[in-house]
């Protein structure tokens, strides 16, 4: 109902709802205890070895703990493998634990709720995750002050201010997908921000893209590495130089070699991206080096569990633990995505002391050509809150029409077919949309679900080579 409100606004009225929305995601996101997070985020990166580890052991003890006193999962599970708290005091203990599914917190979400918290005072996420199995998530407004924090450090180590003019392309359906003339844009005064539309990067929209963006002159571009891309090779393609931000950064998706040498190009500065979700059990981000992903102390620990070969050093699943959300711990658990470790004692060029990712191999969703001939890079957006949904796989094999399969819930019925598919054409136009259910959707040979299968992108159009990944 409020999307349809919205789409029906003048655009006028739509640039002031956007920036009233700015203003209440800013304080939520910058007040309360956002400058003591990011007084802590702001000092690791030159503690020593020593110091970070002897933080992380004492932050994973204490949490290790309250779960266990107060979160019915983990004293279940505790008392269920013989796992004694105290038992576990740094992370190499945490292989006693087994890995958490999604599939567990799918089935009964209360049941990582502390005792502890006030519901009243948590922030509800829903995620589809890359595999698009939606989660129904509690945080605390905390959890959302360390993750800008994460944010601002990242801007920082980009040589950006604090605020900086910023051109944002993500998911959020700002421009109504009916809409076929500009401006395929939207004005948030509360953040300096003009939101991009990632659903009209057609190739005859893309000039008015660019025209704005040289207009606007961002000091900062941000968000999905495919749409980012797109108007990237626009400029390049059509020797367009006058669009010189500070830095780019990416995230949501994975960022491969081939976009980075691009968007690098058209832009003439480095890309920074950043590596993270929306069950924020860890955050990873890209230094000025590029060569590897930083591990935030003090936000969680990342691992590489049950590597896919038997070659020292190859990729292997990623799996989390928080190390700040009391109010939901998610301890050990698995992201569904692949990445390729940094061997031991590795550190990088920049001289920050933190444990390394090389990168993440995850969320390589292929793209979706929408009715109007755009692109669309992701479209995870169309599962969250849709609680009937345990994986999903968006298949396109002709141009015009899509097909979804669902491995569905007991209870997902007609009503969840109809808000799919409305929530697609939202997005990509007048396609035909068919729902299948099905028993199992097929994996990858690393066990990894594709979100998206598009044969029009991968064959002819080639907007990505996949096989240049970082």
């Amino acid at each position: 109902m409020i999307q349809d409100l919205y789409s029906e606004l003048p655009i006028w009225m739509q640039n002031i709802a956007v920036s009233s929305y700015g203003r209440y995601l800013r304080r939520m996101r910058y007040a309360g205890r956002f400058s003591e997070c990011l007084e802590q985020l702001g000092g690791f990166p030159w503690r020593s070895e020593e110091q970070l580890e002897e933080i992380e052991s004492r932050k994973l003890q204490t949490l290790i703990r309250h779960s266990y006193e107060n979160v019915p999962y983990y004293r279940e599970l505790f008392d269920s493998h013989g796992i004694r708290p105290d038992s576990i005091q740094e992370r190499s203990d945490l292989k006693r634990i087994p890995p958490l599914e999604k599939e567990s917190i799918r089935r009964n979400p209360d049941q990582f709720l502390s005792k502890t918290a006030n519901r009243r005072d948590l922030h509800v996420a829903y995620t589809s995750g890359s595999t698009g199995t939606p989660l129904k998530l509690f945080q605390s407004r905390e959890i959302i002050h360390w993750m800008y924090a994460c944010h601002s450090v990242v801007r920082k180590w980009a040589g950006l201010p604090r605020n900086p003019r910023r051109a944002t392309f993500g998911g959020r359906l700002i421009v109504p997908k009916s809409q076929s003339k500009p401006p395929f844009w939207r004005w948030n005064s509360a953040e300096h921000q003009l939101l991009f539309s990632s659903y009209h990067l057609s190739a005859e929209n893309l000039s008015f893209y660019a025209r704005r963006l040289h207009e606007f002159q961002p000091l900062e571009i941000v968000g999905y590495p495919s749409a980012i891309y797109l108007v990237a090779r626009y400029l390049v393609e059509n020797g367009i130089t006058n669009i010189r931000p500070t830095a780019v950064l990416t995230n949501s998706e994975t960022l491969f070699a081939s976009q980075r040498e691009i968007i690098e190009k058209a832009f003439a500065c480095s890309v920074y991206d950043w590596y993270s979700s929306e069950e924020f059990v860890f955050f990873a981000a890209q230094c000025e080096q590029a060569n590897a992903y930083h591990v935030f102390p003090s936000i969680g620990i990342l691992e590489i569990a049950e590597p896919m070969s038997q070659t020292a050093g190859g990729p292997g699943e990623i799996v989390g633990t928080t190390l700040i959300n009391n109010a939901m711990p998610l301890i050990r658990y698995r992201m569904g995505d692949v990445g390729v470790p940094v061997p031991a004692g590795s550190q990088c060029r920049c001289g920050r002391q933190t444990h390394l990712l090389r990168m993440p191999l995850g969320r390589t969703d292929d793209y979706v050509i929408a009715e109007d001939g755009s692109p669309v890079g992701r479209l995870d957006h169309v599962f969250k809150g849709l609680p009937h949904v345990v994986e999903s796989q968006i298949i396109q094999e002709e141009r015009g029409s899509i097909r979804v399969l669902i491995h569905p819930a007991g209870s997902f019925n007609k009503e969840d077919e109809n808000i799919l598919a409305t929530r697609l054409r939202e997005r990509l136009g007048n396609l035909a949309v068919t729902v299948e259910r099905v028993l199992e959707i097929p994996k990858t040979s690393q066990g990894k679900l594709r979100s998206v299968v598009s044969k029009i992108s991968r064959e002819g159009t080639n907007w990505i080579d996949q096989s240049k990944k970082m």
